[in-house]
């Protein structure tokens, strides 16, 4: 994992978290940092990425993306700690594009006047000790940009006290709490069959539309996924018949719907509990698309079975061009369509 700094390893975590360290930061403080939320958490993964001021967001956006695969988290379950000079750092990194973490600390340091622009779904916490304008003023850009963005006042900035913090922050802010479904929330419904898919919408008149694409996981194996793992042309073949036949359905969906999917070819995706939103898919895309161009499999802990690149190439597409920025399990939602 480069030069990271591994500071627990459950076998089975149940959240990332990855402390920021620039190259002048103090190695001591972030692993007195890391220890103490290590002990405050058993059951998280915690870790120090160092990057080096050159190339650092390229860097840290990698070693996330690893420890992504390691771990078998995604960027809902992952917390990125800024300190120090790692703060601003760290705020650059939770704009990266896909997203590595939709959880942003940050603890002192020169904060950015111009952060970009983050995803839909990032929280920010801020945190202080005494009076810090300059991270009221970031709290409140981030907002425009809808991002959840408080600051937090602190007594403390001891190492059990803020990992104490910490703990109780990330009982009461569930990775899926700002993506919990409700009746009223608008669901499509998408069945993967080996020879189709089902897609059932409900209009605002409350009839029920089903449609289906003309091609399933088996059929795109059997046309264009070819080989183990799939070719760069073969994925290219496979995206020019199904984006066309997606665009014929003419869907027009309300705003925030959600997608739920099921059928018997969609658990080979092994979706999270809590779902995934467009850009983690749209990640899953592009490692899948590494490995097609060459990169070793095992690098990226991701099957190469054509029938898993078949599934998730027809769900990133689907969910980029319906405009879906969310994916669940039909098991998750509260209510199907009759």
């Amino acid at each position: 994992m480069h030069e990271d700094i591994v500071l627990q390893q459950p076998a089975h975590p149940d959240r990332l978290i990855l402390l920021v360290r620039s190259g002048t930061d103090a190695a001591e403080t972030l692993i007195a940092l890391g220890a103490a939320i290590a002990r405050q958490q058993p059951a998280a993964a915690v870790a120090v990425l160092v990057a080096p001021s050159v190339e650092a967001l390229p860097r840290i956006a990698a070693a996330a993306g690893e420890w992504h695969a390691r771990t078998g988290l995604d960027a809902a379950r992952t917390v990125l700690f800024g300190i120090g000079a790692g703060a601003g750092l760290a705020v650059a990194s939770l704009a990266v594009d896909p997203p590595i973490a939709r959880h942003g600390v940050i603890l002192g340091g020169a904060l950015p006047i111009r952060p970009g622009h983050m995803p839909a779904g990032v929280t920010v916490d801020l945190l202080q000790i005494g009076v810090d304008r300059e991270a009221a003023d970031l709290a409140d850009r981030l907002r425009q940009q809808d991002v959840n963005a408080q600051v937090v006042q602190l007594d403390s900035a001891a190492p059990t006290a803020v990992a104490a913090w910490l703990a109780h922050r990330l009982q009461t802010v569930s990775p899926t709490t700002p993506d919990t479904l409700d009746a009223a929330t608008p669901l499509l419904q998408v069945e993967f069959g080996a020879a189709d898919v089902r897609i059932v919408d409900t209009a605002a008149s409350g009839t029920v539309r089903e449609r289906h694409l003309p091609f399933g996981i088996a059929t795109l194996t059997r046309r264009y996924l070819r080989h183990t793992p799939p070719t760069p042309l073969e994925l290219e073949m496979a995206i020019e018949e199904i984006e066309p036949a997606i665009m014929a359905l003419s869907l027009r969906l309300p705003a925030n719907t959600v997608l739920a999917l099921g059928g018997p070819e969609a658990a080979r995706l092994n979706l999270p509990t809590a779902g995934q939103h467009r850009d983690e898919v749209e990640q899953l895309f592009q490692r899948l698309a590494a490995i097609a161009l060459g990169r070793p499999a095992a690098s990226e802990g991701l099957p190469t079975d054509p029938n898993f690149f078949a599934a998730a190439l027809l769900l990133r597409e689907l969910m980029h061009h319906l405009g879906v920025e969310r994916v669940v399990t039909s098991a998750t939602t509260p209510s199907a369509p009759a």
